[in-house]
């Protein structure tokens, strides 16, 4: 029997938007399992089952919530799937718990805009640029985030990384 990733995908979203995770269940989060969920959760990535990938992020996220690797994962697994609302829900965590990532801070912001929530975006994109104006990346994710709210200004942005 051949298995549809869409509809595997579909009921690893429906499992995490209903299902609380496992700390939430009155016991206190486990660092322990929240490490051996994130590194099994890799493995299953690393073999191609995001589905399964994603439910154990999700578990390793109720474990250990304030930690930015693990809720940026979480972030990239939700979106993959189209949940944009809670991947950047995680991408938020994710970079409050790594306030200089730019790993966070991109993804953050390129789900912001696939979101409809330019605006937001724009605004980050141009914090990340104040606070590295020379490098070309943070130009680019401008950029990014320029071209949907405003052609002219992306387009000039691309020029600045081109410089």
């Amino acid at each position: 029997m051949t298995r549809d990733p869409t509809a595997l995908g579909l009921l690893a979203l429906a499992i995490v938007l209903f299902v609380r995770p496992a700390a939430s269940l009155a016991e206190q989060p486990d660092a322990r399992r929240g490490k051996e969920a994130y590194a099994r959760a890799v493995e299953l990535e690393q073999e191609g089952n995001h589905p399964a990938a994603l439910l154990l992020l999700w578990e390793a996220a109720g474990h250990a919530p304030g930690d930015g690797e693990v809720q940026q994962r979480l972030g990239e697994a939700l979106e993959r799937i189209g949940a944009l609302a809670p991947a950047i829900d995680a991408y938020r965590r994710a970079l409050q718990a790594r306030p200089h990532s730019r790993s966070s801070a991109n993804s953050l912001i390129l789900a912001l805009v696939r979101a409809g929530k330019g605006p937001e975006a724009v605004d980050r994109a141009r914090a990340l640029v104040a606070g590295a104006p020379r490098d070309p990346e943070a130009f680019f994710t401008l950029g990014l985030a320029q071209s949907e709210q405003d052609v002219e200004a992306a387009v000039e942005t691309f020029r600045r990384v081109l410089e």
